[in-house]
């Protein structure tokens, strides 16, 4: 099975690598406030805070959060507490967790304004420049 690759797919390609290797190179540490509040919500998330009476989850819009009293949209926490419930069945901790939402988030990135990219533009240059811009 021969996999032939465009010119234009192998700087795609390359340009991936660059955005995944990115995040584990700062891999054993975190940074921003932002990291250690969503941390914060998954943990409590885990330890049963949707099923008491102070819950974060009070309207179906507040998984996106377009809900006016939800300032974080409770989705993502969700996710990563869901993320963090996985790997700890194969030992990782949450560090690791937060890897691989970064990694999936770089994927669902890519994809999106790829396909953005060439909706607005027709040179192949063009739509390089704005995923190269939105992904990095």
């Amino acid at each position: 099975m021969n996999l032939i690759l465009k010119k234009s797919q192998l700087y795609y390609l390359a340009l991936v690598i660059v955005a995944i290797i990115i995040p584990i190179i700062h891999y054993p540490r975190i940074y921003g406030v932002d990291a250690f509040g969503l941390i914060w919500m998954s943990n409590a998330l885990r330890n049963g805070v949707l099923f008491s009476e102070n819950t974060w989850l009070i309207h179906p819009a507040s998984y996106f959060g377009y809900y006016p009293f939800s300032h974080v949209p409770i989705g993502i926490p969700i996710f990563l507490a869901l993320l963090i419930s996985l790997l700890n069945i194969f030992s990782f901790g949450i560090t690791e967790a937060i890897l691989a939402f970064n990694i999936l988030l770089i994927i669902i990135i890519y994809k999106s304004s790829r396909n953005l990219g060439n909706r607005l533009f027709e040179e192949e240059w063009s739509r390089f420049v704005f995923v190269a811009a939105i992904l990095l």
